[in-house]
C-alpha cells in the first residue's frame, strides 16, 4: 500500500483523537501523522557550566506533506527540519542565508534629513 506509518507514528495514530497532530509543515491536523526519532543535543550555559541535554525532536508531519521531500514514511527516522530540507515559513527564517554575514547586532537607524 505503501502508506505504512512506522510502528511509533502507528501507534500514535491508532491511539484516538487525542493522538491527532498537527503536521509541521502544512499545519493541518491528521490522523496518519509521522513523528520525528532524532535525537538532538542541546547545549546551553548554565550558572557559568555547559550544560548537555539531549531531546527527541517530535516534530510531526502528515505522510502527504513527508513525501513531497522524498522521504517513505515507514522507513524515515530524520524529519525535513532536522536534516535542514523543510520548506516552512519558521525553518526557512530560522536557517542562516548563504552569504550573509553572522551578526547579531543591528544596524544604526538612518536620521531623517530635516530641511
Amino acid at each position: 500500500d505503501g502508506g505504512a506509518l512506522p510502528e511509533g507514528a502507528a501507534a500514535e495514530a491508532a491511539a484516538g483523537p487525542e493522538a491527532r497532530r498537527w503536521c509541521h509543515l502544512c499545519r493541518h491536523k491528521t490522523d496518519a501523522s509521522w513523528v520525528c526519532q532524532n535525537q538532538m543535543t542541546i547545549s546551553a550555559v548554565r550558572q557559568g557550566v555547559l550544560v548537555e541535554a539531549t531531546e527527541r525532536c517530535r516534530r510531526a508531519f502528515c505522510v502527504k506533506c513527508l513525501r513531497k521531500f522524498g522521504m517513505d514514511p515507514a522507513v524515515a527516522t530524520i524529519c525535513p527540519s532536522c536534516t535542514s530540507v523543510c520548506t516552512c515559513r519558521s525553518c526557512v527564517r530560522s536557517r542562516p542565508r548563504p552569504g550573509a554575514r553572522e551578526t547579531t547586532a543591528r544596524p544604526a537607524p538612518i536620521a531623517a534629513a530635516t530641511a
